[in-house]
C-alpha cells in the first residue's frame, strides 16, 4: 500500500503486513473479518 493507513481502517500498516505474510505462508485464498458495528456507526 503506497497510501498512508487512517484509523478508519480495521488494522494498521504493522498487522497488515503481518496478515499479508501469513496468508502468503499459509497459501491463503481468503482473509475474513468479522468485526461487529456499534450501534452508532449502524446510525449512519
Amino acid at each position: 500500500m503506497t497510501a498512508p493507513l487512517s484509523h478508519r481502517y480495521l488494522v494498521g500498516s504493522g498487522k497488515l503486513e503481518e496478515i499479508a505474510k501469513t496468508c502468503v505462508d499459509t497459501n491463503a485464498d481468503a482473509v475474513v473479518f468479522i468485526n461487529y458495528l456499534s450501534d452508532h456507526v449502524n446510525a449512519c
